[in-house]
């Protein structure tokens, strides 16, 4: 039986099943016979299993979940999750972002919001402090939550300016 195959754009052949092996064809390399309604990679074809370079094509399980007789199976890997290698975020830093990411909605309601900006500022930095000393981690966290403590501050003395602003403006007569 006569083979022919393609390296990229270039096809060559027709060879003789001997003669494929010394030319270095993979389980992708893309070859053609008669017979064949197309191209298919050479892995696909077991008569060729024997001239391919490289590992052995994979061939999917039986119904039993093991490979066929005379095929490896490839080895699965789990990837996983891999453990943290640096410091876990400490409870402060946690702390200081949940309170700083619900101090600005929390403005609108008799200004809630204030307090709770005020102690997510003092827990960020707390904590901050403490990841400088490495006795913990989470600095993200820490500088997350001050930000939002900090702009909850700045909304409320612009809500503040704002409200003495339009009330100076009236005249009372």
């Amino acid at each position: 039986m006569l083979y022919y195959y393609a390296h990229g754009d270039e096809h060559a052949g027709p060879f003789q099943k001997p003669e494929l092996a010394g030319r270095g064809l993979g389980p992708e390399t893309l070859v053609w016979r008669e017979g064949l309604a197309g191209w298919q990679p050479a892995g696909t074809l077991p008569e060729l299993s024997d001239v391919l370079a490289g590992p052995a094509p994979y061939a999917p399980p039986t119904a039993a979940g093991l490979p066929p007789a005379g095929v490896a199976a490839p080895l699965l890997t789990y990837g996983g999750y891999a453990p943290p290698t640096g410091p876990l975020p400490q409870g402060l830093a946690v702390t200081s972002l949940v309170l700083g990411a619900a101090s600005i909605p929390m403005l609108w309601f008799y200004c809630v919001g204030l307090p709770v900006g005020v102690l997510a500022i003092v827990f960020g930095h707390v904590a901050r402090a403490q990841v400088r000393r490495n006795t913990g981690g989470g600095a993200g966290l820490a500088l997350a939550g001050l930000i939002c403590g900090y702009a909850s501050l700045a909304l409320t003395a612009a809500g503040v300016a704002f409200i003495f602003v339009a009330f100076s403006s009236f005249k009372m007569d």
